[in-house]
């Protein structure tokens, strides 16, 4: 009897763990979807988001260099870049991007893609890009909108600048929106001149000058390739 009594305690016992661990195991699920629910989703590349005096905040998102195959980018070549600058305050502003990595930072390609929120839109709300986002650009194709957090539904700017290649790498970001430069977006950002070799798995020092008095640097690592590599037989092994 004893034994059938310590038995069923234990039993009991073990019984309230495991359920108190269910329901914990519940509400840490929980609380990870609360906390996540707003984050973007991890992908390569660096991104940063600083306060500005006043309220809001500018930030860029998911900068890389663009994958140069096997082949490192050699000395004194340029390394384009992919990058994201949002503006999530109530008036533009211009940025600046300059590079310890190489001579300078230059504009190059179509026009900047810039995207803005609509009227209706409600100010900082802190929210994924919406899908009706359309381009501030001459180009005939519209890239897909990032992933990344930006505030508000988005429509047409009046006008959009164009970049011609060589031009100093200033843009201006309207109120509460965002700037895309990239290769699949139109124009795109490239750091010219390398004063070293730059290979897979290194980064490249970036640093972004803000008209607001924001300045932060940042790191640019070398993107990872699109589609997996082919595999390359190991010498001395015979594959059937």
């Amino acid at each position: 009897m004893t034994r059938v009594i310590r038995g069923t305690g234990r039993a009991i016992v073990l019984a309230g763990l495991a359920a108190a661990a269910a329901v914990a195991v519940s509400a840490c699920g929980a609380g990870q979807v609360t906390q996540t629910s707003d984050q973007v989703a991890a992908v390569p590349g660096f991104s940063l988001t600083a306060p500005v005096a006043g309220g809001g905040s500018v930030g860029v998102r998911n900068i890389t260099v663009d994958y140069s195959g096997a082949k490192p980018y050699a000395k004194g070549a340029s390394a384009p870049l992919a990058l994201w600058i949002f503006n999530e305050t109530a008036k533009p502003v211009d940025v600046e991007i300059k590079s310890t990595s190489g001579s300078a930072v230059t504009i190059v390609g179509g026009a900047v893609t810039t995207i803005t929120p609509s009227p209706s839109a409600s100010a900082g709300a802190s929210a994924a890009p919406s899908a009706s986002a359309s381009v501030n650009a001459s180009a005939s194709a519209s890239p897909a909108a990032p992933s990344a957090s930006v505030s508000a539904s988005a429509s047409p700017t009046a006008a959009a600048s164009s970049a011609p290649a060589g031009k100093p790498a200033k843009v201006t970001i309207p109120a509460n929106g965002y700037v895309v430069l990239s290769k699949a977006a139109g124009a795109f950002a490239q750091i010219n001149g390398l004063t070293e070799e730059l290979v897979p798995g290194a980064s490249a020092q970036l640093t972004f000058t803000f008209s607001n008095g924001v300045s932060f640097d940042a790191e640019a690592p070398v993107g990872s390739p699109l589609s997996p590599l082919p595999r390359t037989p190991i010498e001395g092994i015979e594959h059937e």
